[in-house]
């Protein structure tokens, strides 16, 4: 079974996994630092009209992380949702 996200949107998660990486070579790929606290997000089920959403979660301490948003990346590409505080790391990239 693939994934049935479209290319554009998969372009875009890339741009999203390699921002966070210039910006925490040591931490995970879906994970950033913002305002001294850590984030990082989950992609959710699939969609059928190629889109790519799911959630983003801060880190409170060790194995436990608390929902702080949405986020959506459309067919074309676009985001419509932003995860809280990676909008920059991917715009200076």
């Amino acid at each position: 079974m693939g994934w049935s996200a479209t290319a554009a949107a998969c372009h875009e998660l890339d741009r999203w996994e390699d921002a966070t990486r210039v910006a925490d070579p040591d931490g995970p790929s879906n994970g950033w630092v913002w305002r001294g606290d850590r984030y990082f997000w989950e992609i959710g089920p699939e969609l059928a009209d190629g889109a790519i959403q799911g959630d983003a979660y801060r880190r409170v301490s060790d194995g436990l992380a608390d929902r702080v948003g949405g986020w959506r990346i459309e067919p074309n590409g676009c985001v419509h949702q932003w995860p809280v505080g990676l909008r920059g790391l991917v715009v200076a990239l």
